[in-house]
């Protein structure tokens, strides 16, 4: 059974099945496609539809009537699948919860009541019969089912509008006859002004005709409008029994002039949302009303998700991206639409009426037209602002409370830019946010304005940067979509603000990291402490105290930022083993008092760690320290063999001399420690803890510690190239190339250094054979690496780099024809391009599939491949091609 991805990429898959019998074609796949027409949120070829209607699989028919989301995409197919004589298709359709009031209306107005179905024990007129629902039981009024229509009218009969009244009496008539009208009239459940109306209609010689012109007159779109005019003015609906809602009236209606619709709406707007939702909400309202409605939008709530709404249906409606950006408003909420990320919209109708686009993954239609949006915005942005500081700042000003479109905002801009004197505080400006509180969301007009900025030249973006306030700054940097041409600018000409926003981006890759930390900057550097891409020795380095910086010695304080991270810990976590040699004397007692250190190497790192930032005195006063004393204290004394250590050369007059020593235990202890201990996966290499807390030892010491008891042999190879190493241990390193290898880089407990150990922030992903962890495929992109090499040795679905080709594809750096040609495996790329599809791609697909075509068998070869097919879908459609000659 196909998952919703696979189901995706294979509903691709078919939009591109060309074949001269699609019954055949239907009848061979089968349980695939069943798969797919229960899952599919993508359009799907009408033949293939109609074959599915017309063919004599039940199952297939089951599948295609519990997806609301197809059927109420095709109405051309409703009324064939509703029509047959399965009262189950019919029931599915009409109960489903994302059927629509007037599409409910239209499958019972086409109802035959000769055909059995309807009225059979699991048919829809049986379950009506049933049903209290109001809204459900609105809808029968056009049926031909007299037992229904009488539940109607005794149930919810004073609940329906004047409209509802005469069409129940209409569709009794014509289904009985005028006696069973005459006899609901002697009762009191319809308004008197209606059962007037019809007693004086049936008393006429043509009373038939007469009560069909006042049901037509009252359901007609211009008593509609009327009922909508009303509402929006606050006075009582005409016709109506009771406070009725703007989705209501829409629904009571089977038919709609929406050429009338749109001439008065754009003579006068709504001005209520509800209003326009539910006309918008209409699967068949067409797109120029939508475009109307976008140029003119109603008085909202939230600009975002009006927009976000609204442009849902408009594009669902054929209304491309391009005319969404020229039309649509508030500008705020376009922009912030456009720089957003989610996969189903955060639209919710208060009509009642269901949403279908909207409850259902970003469809192709959507996707497609918010990238023509993204693509037009880029080419405005670029062409009409450029780098003009004055216009920017301008429209930053003006954005929160402009009402018109994203052109008209920017003509605006360009018109006031002058006006704005150039060395004011930026509009709206703020301050870096806290880096311990991660944001979900930005604010609207933070959002929007960051989607212009992300739509700007990278020149454009670094000649603003020196002149935005921190927090928008932030967001560029830190939120948006960071360009290396930006990034690079950052580090060789930005100031220490730009590269603190720079190192406070997540997932910064390795070479920005190792040339920020040049700087030394104790606010950089602590940022960086927590990227993942950071590697052990730099964090090591970070907390103890090294410079990056080329050429510079001794040993930095520890950054501020990281000390009250250290001290804040109060339990054991990956942050521990890098804070044992710190030399810090509060975090010391900190790791001491609440994780607690084990006797042995760690605690010949803590001590030397201590001498060597604060002097002997430092390591005095801990080992004088009553820990005992200490609530939940973890190390409550020292072990014997180290204060004796200690204690000895404390007394050596001479202390560097001492602390030599003291690295030279430590030395000792971490190489048996190496080899005695299983690899944990989440400890410092022994390398990167010899070079970075260990500056020098004393060589007499190892030499004797060595002919005590030998060092293990193939662990030597760390010391045979240091300065000073005795000929004995590098002889003893060459007679034992050890269970690694003499070359092999391990931790401090003898195993592989850790790559991508989700325990271990500290640690890089595992990058696959071929390239280094540090570059990731958008960056690499970025860099002018090979669109097909990356893509070869990628696949799009790699963990490691998880959602890569969507962000690729959403910064141009591919296109979906890139993906369906060079990518893998097939069925994921099927997947990416069904949702962000560009105009390309639905002729790239074509082409690709071309060696098929016609071929039934392949293509049910491909279906069936397709989960599991690990490469590119022009090999999976070779394989089958070739599989099936």
């Amino acid at each position: 059974m196909y998952d919703q991805n696979t189901a995706r990429a294979a509903a691709a898959l078919l939009t591109v099945v060309r074949t001269d019998d699609w019954d055949q074609f239907v009848q061979r796949i089968g349980a695939p496609l069943a798969d797919v027409l229960r899952q599919a949120t993508t359009a799907l070829p009408v033949p293939l539809l109609r074959a599915v209607v017309d063919g004599e699989h039940s199952v297939l028919r089951s599948a295609l009537s519990g997806n609301a989301v197809l059927v109420d995409g095709y109405p051309q197919v409703v009324g064939d699948l509703v029509g047959r004589d399965s009262p189950v298709l019919a029931r599915n359709v009409f109960l489903h919860r994302l059927s629509h009031a007037r599409q409910r209306r239209a499958i019972l107005a086409a109802a035959d009541p000769t055909v059995p179905g309807w009225t059979a024990p699991d048919g829809v007129v049986t379950a009506l019969l049933a049903h209290t629902d109001p809204a459900l039981l609105r809808t029968a009024v056009v049926a031909a089912f007299p037992d229904l229509l009488h539940r109607v009218i005794s149930t919810v009969g004073p609940d329906l509008s004047t409209a509802e009244q005469l069409r129940a009496l209409l569709s009794l008539h014509d289904s009985v006859g005028p006696d069973a009208v005459a006899a609901v009239l002697a009762g009191d459940r319809l308004a008197p002004e209606v059962a007037d109306l019809a007693r004086a209609a049936l008393a006429a010689p043509d009373g038939r005709a007469r009560l069909a012109s006042a049901t037509e007159a009252a359901e007609s779109t211009r008593a509609l409008l009327d009922e909508l005019r009303h509402r929006e003015s606050g006075r009582k609906v005409p016709g109506q029994h009771r406070n009725r809602s703007a989705a209501e009236l829409v629904a009571a209606r089977t038919e709609l002039d929406w050429d009338l619709l749109h001439t008065e709406y754009v003579r006068q707007p709504f001005r209520r949302e509800e209003t326009v939702e539910a006309l918008a909400s209409q699967r068949d309202c067409p797109g120029k009303l939508l475009l109307a409605m976008l140029a003119a939008p109603p008085k909202v709530r939230s600009a975002s998700k009006w927009v976000e709404g609204l442009t849902t249906y408009a594009l669902h409606a054929g209304v491309t991206g391009a005319e969404v950006l020229r039309l649509a408003g508030p500008a705020i909420g376009v922009l912030d639409v456009a720089g957003t990320s989610r996969t189903t919209t955060r639209f919710t109708p208060r009509s009642g009426e269901p949403f279908i686009p909207g409850s259902q993954l970003r469809s192709t239609r959507w996707s497609a037209g918010w990238a023509e949006v993204v693509r037009e915005l880029r080419i405005l942005v670029r062409h009409r602002l450029g780098d003009n500081v004055a216009a920017w700042r301008s429209l930053r000003a003006r954005l929160a409370g402009f009402t018109g479109s994203v052109p008209e905002l920017v003509d605006e801009a360009l018109a006031t830019a002058d006006h704005d004197p150039a060395g004011a505080p930026w509009p709206d400006g703020g301050d870096l946010p806290d880096p311990r509180r991660t944001v979900t969301r930005l604010p609207a007009v933070r959002s929007a304005f960051l989607t212009l900025l992300n739509a700007a030249e990278p020149t454009a973006q670094a000649a603003l940067l020196p002149h935005l306030d921190d927090r928008t700054a932030h967001d560029l940097v830190v939120t948006g979509s960071l360009t290396p041409g930006l990034a690079e600018w950052i580090v060789t000409a930005g100031s220490a603000r730009d590269r603190l926003v720079l190192a406070r981006r997540q997932g910064l890759e390795a070479d920005l990291i190792e040339r920020l930390l040049r700087f030394d900057d104790p606010e950089v550097t602590t940022s960086l402490f927590f990227q993942s891409l950071s590697t052990h020795r730099q964090k090591l380095a970070m907390v103890v105290g090294t410079p990056f910086q080329p050429g510079a010695s001794g040993q930095l304080p520890m950054p501020p930022g990281l000390r009250d991270h250290l001290l804040g810990k109060r339990a054991n976590s990956w942050t521990t083993p890098y804070s044992l040699g710190c030399g810090d004397p509060q975090v010391v007692r900190n790791v001491l008092r609440y994780v607690g250190v084990k006797p042995g190497a760690a605690r010949l790192r803590l001590m030397a760690g201590l001498w060597r930032r604060n002097g002997p005195d430092a390591v005095r006063a801990l080992l004088d320290e009553d820990l005992t004393v200490v609530s939940g204290q973890r190390t409550k004394r020292f072990d014997p063999p180290l204060v004796t250590l200690l204690t000895r050369l404390l007394a050596e007059p001479d202390p560097a001399a001492a602390v030599d020593r003291l690295r030279a235990y430590t030395l000792v202890a971490s190489l048996r420690a190496a080899a005695a201990a299983p690899p944990a996966g989440t400890e410092i290499g022994l390398a990167d803890l010899l070079d970075v807390e260990l500056p020098s030892w004393d060589w007499d010491t190892v030499l004797a510690e060595h002919a005590r008891a030998p060092l293990p042999g193939h662990l030597l190879h760390h010391l045979v190239d240091r300065p000073g190493c005795p000929v004995e241990l590098a002889e003893a390193a060459r007679a034992d190339d050890g269970p690694t290898g003499t070359g092999s880089p391990t931790t401090a407990s003898g195993g592989p250094p850790p790559h991508g150990n989700p325990t271990a922030p500290g640690s890089p992903p595992a990058a696959p054979a071929g390239r280094p962890a540090a570059e990731s495929p958008t960056y690499r992109l970025a860099r002018g690496a090979g669109i097909a090499e990356v893509l070869a040795d990628t696949a799009v679905d790699e963990r490691a780099w998880s959602g890569w080709p969507v962000r690729a594809l959403r910064d141009d750096l591919l296109r979906a024809g890139d993906v369906l040609r060079h990518g893998h495996p097939a069925g994921q790329v099927l997947a990416i391009a069904a949702v962000v599809e560009d105009a390309s791609a639905g002729a790239v697909l074509a082409d690709l599939v071309a060696p098929i075509a016609g071929n039934v068998d392949a293509w049910l070869l491909a279906l069936r491949l397709l989960a599991d097919f690990p490469g590119t879908l022009p090999e999976l459609v070779a394989t089958a091609g070739l599989a099936t000659r």
